[in-house]
């Protein structure tokens, strides 16, 4: 079992102290060595349990930014990431599984689209904002959506999936897909797709040995 967190940076010596002395884990030296200012990988040997922690950012496929204390996204919603965040954590992934796509199916079906600042739902400004500044992140959420799009169609045909909820989240990523494609894109988004287009477009999620 895998257990992910996230806290600021500003936390980690408080999140440091509740881990390792209140609940008895074990920092992995390796990936504290390396990774240790924007991520601590635990183990409980006792237990056979993992728990990653992620500070400031979730650094995957592509980057998702969580902000500042007081200002950011871990603010917004408890004891979970936003909807929305949510659904950048499992967009940026560059080699999606069907896994991956039919969490985003139970997302999208327990979540309503929302055009403005409502943390129940997922909002579409937020989900947008960063594809439009990253051209990689851009490519590859797309992608994931037209995949996401597919699989709940496939779903339907199987009878795993009423066709109403399948219709249903065939139309928010319409939505979605709709709404990133109208959104101007930024300086930064212009020189990715130059720079980009005949390259790596993704960062390379590494393996570490626990």
């Amino acid at each position: 079992m895998d257990l992910d967190f996230a806290a600021y940076g500003a936390e980690r010596a408080a999140v440091r102290t509740l881990l390792e002395d209140r609940f008895g884990l074990l920092a992995d030296p390796q990936a504290m060595l390396f990774h240790g200012k924007e991520r601590i990988i635990y183990s409980q040997p006792a237990k056979g349990y993992q728990v990653d922690v992620f500070f400031d950012r979730l650094r995957f496929s592509h980057t998702i930014d969580l902000g500042e204390p007081g200002t950011g996204r871990l603010d917004r919603d408890f004891p979970t990431l936003t909807p929305a965040d949510l659904l950048l954590s499992k967009l940026q992934i560059h080699r999606v599984t069907d896994k991956d796509l039919k969490d985003v199916i139970l997302l999208l079906l327990a979540h309503r689209l929302s055009d403005g600042d409502d943390t129940d739902a997922i909002e579409i400004a937020r989900v947008v904002a960063p594809l439009a500044d990253d051209w990689g992140f851009w490519k590859d959420a797309t992608a994931n959506l037209a995949e996401i799009r597919t699989m709940a169609g496939r779903l339907a045909d199987t009878g795993l999936l009423d066709r109403t909820d399948a219709e249903a989240v065939r139309e928010k990523v319409g939505a979605l897909l709709q709404v990133t494609e109208q959104t101007p894109k930024s300086r930064s988004w212009r020189r990715g797709e130059r720079r980009l287009a005949t390259h790596q477009w993704w960062n390379d999620v590494e393996s570490v040995v626990r």
